[in-house]
């Protein structure tokens, strides 16, 4: 009876050290404890299932590109509703790459960088009903391109730097030639 106690809590302490519960210097002395310093050998692999929302999450916010350039030239709404649709699939995608990211799957990049593209796709359409000035545009365009090389450096996401620093490149190429 003790046995299977002393297990099914080491497991408990594997588990919360897995998921990030407690700190693992905080399990890793909870399992020296109770393994009364006996390293567990360790099982086969557990299988790792893939959650039924990933795909979901991941397809959702790649829909979310074509529907935000329809939201913006193919429809006749109020300005006020398209900008609050934009800002709805901003929170939208965001959210999902946040649970996404929650759950440890590098499949959160998709929803981050679409919600990038639908926020650079927003700020170009407010500015172009808010002002007719092609140098605020072309100032906006390189701020996000910036904001992309931040980010990709901020959070070590390298094809989100690259792809800042390509648009820059291209951004001058064509802005001065």
């Amino acid at each position: 009876m003790q046995e299977e106690r002393t297990k099914t809590i080491i497991h408990e302490i594997q588990y919360w050290k897995e998921n990030r519960l407690l700190p693992s210097e905080y399990c890793d002395f909870l399992l020296a404890l109770y393994t009364k310093g006996e390293e567990e050998k360790p099982g086969p692999a557990p299988v790792r299932s893939v959650q039924p929302l990933v795909p979901v999450f991941v397809l959702l916010s790649l829909f979310m590109i074509p529907l935000t350039l329809l939201v913006i030239y193919f429809t006749e709404m109020g300005f006020i509703m398209q900008t609050g649709l934009l800002s709805f699939f901003v929170g939208l995608v965001w959210f999902m790459s946040g649970w996404l990211h929650y759950k440890r799957t590098d499949w959160y990049l998709i929803p981050f960088v679409n919600g990038l593209l639908i926020i650079f796709s927003a700020s170009i359409f407010l500015l172009d009903h808010w002002t007719a000035s092609v140098r605020a545009i072309h100032l906006t365009m390189l701020f996000h391109f910036f904001l992309w090389i931040f980010l990709g450096w901020l959070m070590n996401i390298r094809f989100l730097l690259w792809s800042g620093v390509t648009a820059v490149i291209l951004w001058i190429f064509f802005i001065v030639l």
